[in-house]
């Protein structure tokens, strides 16, 4: 397999796509909650936001040998399933190291470097090559050979039924899960063999429910309904609900047929059609827009110097929230702005988001990642940054992917600061 992140250790950086990371790629997230905006970062799916104090108080805190400035006036708050600022995560006064981390997490997000550097190493232990020092998540160091799954095939992976039995997938193909391109890819090895995965599973169940609810059901005949491969692209890419009603009457006929549910503000998963970039229209406004929308060029996307970050957005940060934590409930949007002559807001580009006129066809030419192949490097660096860091920081990430030492997704995250 082509891993598609290579390592170069005289610069200790990490590339991908050709866009250079090192931990010196530091960012600041900043988002508003209410009519305030707050310094934030996201840590196991959940934001922690930095509210600075009216005067600094700056104190020396000594992280396993290294000492950080932290000004001890701030808190640190995240909002809790009321609605409401919950500042017990990190104190100061109770616990300072923690709060340190917590701290720098925030003022020094490092969320796509760790992304890219956690990633290189997991891919090799899975390649049997792994770095030197790789642990596994009980903390016990990983041998020579890694994991061993180098030339894993089809034919020699299996499922565990409940019932103990295996079942293998040979009838998708034979060959290399781990052959081949990198795995993002829609049409690599490993995404052929996930969807073949997912489309048994599916499958399975279906039939098993459907063979349990004709035994009751008084003589009438169920089938299996016949899936089309563009519900099936839904559900493979997708956390999605299946419904389906067969036998109704309808007249001299039975309706048969099903449907697909998509939830595409599952916020467990980070899609990659779902990153935004922060540009410039024509007008001098900030306008949010697709990756291949055809009006970005290098010239008018703004920079990590204008934002304190890399212009891409998860889209879920761009979506309007309800500000409960005074009296009254009221609305507002995470990424709005005071601007100089008074306005204030994004703009979302409607002829991108909204509907497709203004993009750059990329699905038959094999989706978003061959397409930043083509494209400017700071368009390509904005959007590898931005899907590293919202994926770093999502739940799955720290809590399943990744190896936690022990711990939770929090102290995970947090191991790497300073």
């Amino acid at each position: 397999m082509n891993l598609g992140i290579y390592y170069n250790s005289t610069e200790d950086a990490y590339y991908y796509g050709r866009e250079k990371f090192t931990k010196d790629d530091t960012e600041c997230m900043k988002e508003y909650v209410g009519n305030t905006e707050y310094q934030y970062v996201k840590i196991n799916g959940k934001k922690y936001y930095l509210e600075e104090g009216a005067s600094k108080n700056l104190q020396n805190v000594d992280i396993n040998g290294t000492v950080v400035s932290v000004d001890a006036n701030s808190r640190i708050f995240y909002i809790d399933s009321n609605g409401q600022k919950n500042y017990e995560q990190a104190v100061y006064s109770q616990d300072p190291v923690k709060f340190a981390q917590y701290y720098l997490a925030i003022k020094k997000n490092k969320s796509a470097y760790e992304y890219y550097k956690h990633s290189y190493e997991f891919s090799r232990a899975v390649l049997s090559t792994p770095v030197s020092g790789y642990k596994d998540k009980a903390g016990n160091s990983v041998v020579a050979t890694g994991y061993g799954l180098k030339t894993l095939r089809t034919t020699s992976a299996t499922i565990y039924n409940k019932e103990g039995s295996t079942t293998k997938l040979s009838e998708y193909g034979n060959f290399e899960i781990f052959g081949g391109e990198n795995i993002e890819y829609p049409g690599s090895n490993f995404n052929k063999h996930r969807s073949s995965v997912i489309r048994y599973v599916v499958e399975t169940n279906l039939e098993t429910a459907i063979t349990a609810f004709e035994s009751n059901a008084g003589g009438t005949d169920f089938i299996m309904p016949k899936i089309s491969e563009t519900d099936w692209e839904v559900i493979e890419n997708d956390v999605c609900a299946i419904t389906f009603l067969q036998g109704l009457n309808l007249g001299d006929k039975k309706y048969n047929g099903y449907s697909v549910v998509a939830n595409n503000l599952t916020t467990a998963y980070i899609d990659e059609n779902d990153i935004y970039i922060l540009k410039r229209d024509t007008n001098g406004n900030r306008m949010y827009a697709r990756p291949n929308d055809n009006t970005i060029t290098s010239s008018n996307i703004m920079t990590k110097t204008d934002l304190g970050f890399e212009p891409g957005i998860w889209k879920v940060n761009f979506e309007i929230k309800q500000d409960k934590t005074t009296d009254t409930t009221k609305y507002y949007v995470p990424l709005s702005y005071n601007a100089a002559d008074g306005q204030s807001g994004y703009l979302a580009s409607y002829t991108s988001i909204m509907g497709s006129s203004g993009l750059v066809p990329i699905k038959e030419t094999g989706g978003i990642y061959n397409y930043m192949k083509t494209t400017n490097d700071k368009l390509k660096k904005a959007y590898y940054t931005a899907l590293a860091r919202e994926r770093w920081g999502s739940y799955n990430d720290n809590n399943v992917n990744y190896e936690i030492y022990n711990g939770t997704g929090q102290e995970y995250f947090l191991n790497s600061y300073p």
